[in-house]
């Protein structure tokens, strides 16, 4: 007999040759080259300010900072830590030796393979929590999404991001499941700490991860074992060794850990800055809330004005977008569906499944990451800059949490008909990039385009 940590092992061992996960990855490779061409060279969010951080590094060799007037040196995202950029230097040196917009796209294919060493990672967390079949819907819903090819198809540090959460979930709960060594623990710092400077939300992600991750390797009374603090002071001590400097750094140039650019709160709310309960309490607060929920949901598959979004406004456009939402709802609702069924038949006939501890934390740890992305995307519209309100694209480095959990109950739903919802699913998600390109070439490239 097979235990479910040798079953788990096996699955793992194999995915090599999984002939449906290298399809995936094929066809993903071939969207975010698409997506790398059909989007105008300075288009993508913030691209230029990227752009000139790589650019500053190479000329100049120095980090961007901020002007007294607050404005931003030679144009280059100050905002955000410098690996990603120093990542990019050799695909800069190279796209420049090349005539015209090349150095764009060389620059772009960077951030493709990022966001393609991720989807295989993606793939062995939902086998380890569900299954072959799991692991096809949970992957084909991240990197089939036209919000993937945007972040592939463009220099942006999502992708870095993207990738460090997805290594860092990744190493816990396929890696290290079981492992309580200092080893594991510096080698989980090194990835927290490198992840941190690609992006600041990566520390929130990988944070909450490893609370989550020590809490269930040993147990509700955990806290009292001095080896799990010991652990932990590890991991978050690597992390401050490799990423404190850039923060300090922030500190002493402009008096903050971090140099937030100017807040822009909702105009149909009272200004954060009266008081947060001020806010909560206004007549308008639910129907606002409620609202950033939806559009921040809508934003997560691809940019707001990528489905036949125009000015004015079509009809026709209009029925197109909401009905591809409503699909994306739909599967939404009834992976929730299955997920609960599942739960509810299992307590009815006090049934009870040894699960590995790899496969608890790839649920868990991933459904977690997810659920902080979304809460702090919502946090900072609600209460900082309404623009975020529109951000789904910020939740891909965890979106994995919901794809997984999604899938599982799809699957559960669908039993063996299971692959020809994966066909059906893929075969959606393929016609939405379809209208996308469409959209980008004859409308937003024409419209937008210098």
């Amino acid at each position: 007999m097979h235990t479910a940590t040798e079953t788990t092992s096996n699955n793992q061992a194999s995915w090599r040759y999984d002939k449906v996960l290298w399809m995936i990855l094929g066809i993903a490779l071939v969207l975010g080259v698409i997506y790398n061409f059909a989007i105008v060279p300075g288009l993508g969010p913030d691209e230029h300010r990227h752009f000139n951080y790589v650019k500053l590094l190479f000329v100049e060799h120095r980090l961007p900072f901020l002007l007294p007037d607050g404005s931003e040196y030679h144009g280059a995202h100050s905002f955000h830590p410098p690996l990603y950029y120093i990542y990019l230097l050799p695909f800069y040196i190279v796209g420049k030796l090349l005539p015209g917009d090349a150095v764009w796209h060389v620059m772009r294919l960077g951030s493709l393979l990022l966001c393609l060493l991720a989807l295989p990672l993606i793939y062995q967390l939902a086998l380890a929590a569900g299954g072959k079949r799991v692991a096809w819907i949970a992957t084909i819903l991240v990197g089939w999404l036209p919000m993937w090819g945007m972040t592939a198809g463009t220099i942006n540090n999502d992708s870095a991001n993207f990738l460090a959460v997805v290594i860092l979930l990744w190493l816990l709960a396929i890696v290290f499941p079981n492992d309580r060594s200092y080893r594991s623990a510096a080698i989980i710092g090194i990835a927290l700490g490198l992840g941190t400077l690609c992006k600041a939300t990566a520390l929130l992600c990988g944070v909450a991860a490893i609370l989550l991750y020590l809490w269930l390797q040993y147990g509700k009374d955990g806290w009292k074992s001095s080896h799990l603090w010991g652990r932990l002071g590890t991991m978050l001590g690597v992390t401050i060794l490799i990423a404190g400097w850039w923060h300090v750094r922030s500190l002493l140039m402009y008096g903050t850990f971090t140099p937030l650019p100017p807040s822009m709160p909702t105009p149909f709310l009272p200004d954060p800055k009266n008081g947060m309960l001020i806010l909560i309490m206004h007549p308008h607060f639910p129907e606002i809330f409620g609202y950033a929920n939806l559009k921040i949901f809508e934003t997560i598959w691809a940019q707001k004005d990528w489905l036949f979004m125009s000015s004015p406004p079509v009809a026709w456009h209009a029925l197109i977008r909401n009905g591809i939402y409503g699909i994306f709802a739909l599967l939404a609702f009834a992976g929730a569906v299955g997920f609960f069924v599942q739960k509810l038949r299992l307590q009815h006939h006090r049934e009870t499944i040894q699960t590995s501890l790899s496969t608890q934390l790839a649920k868990v740890l991933s459904g977690a990451v997810f659920i902080i992305s979304w809460l702090a995307v919502l946090q900072v519209a609600l209460f900082w800059h309404w623009g975020w309100a529109e951000g789904g694209r910020y939740l891909l480095a965890g979106l994995c949490g919901f794809t997984i959990w999604n899938a599982r109950g799809l699957s559960f739903l669908t039993g063996k008909k299971t692959v020809i919802l994966f066909a059906i699913i893929g075969l959606f998600l393929l016609a939405i990039n379809v209208i996308s390109i469409y959209w980008l070439l004859h409308y937003l490239n024409p419209t937008y385009s210098p």
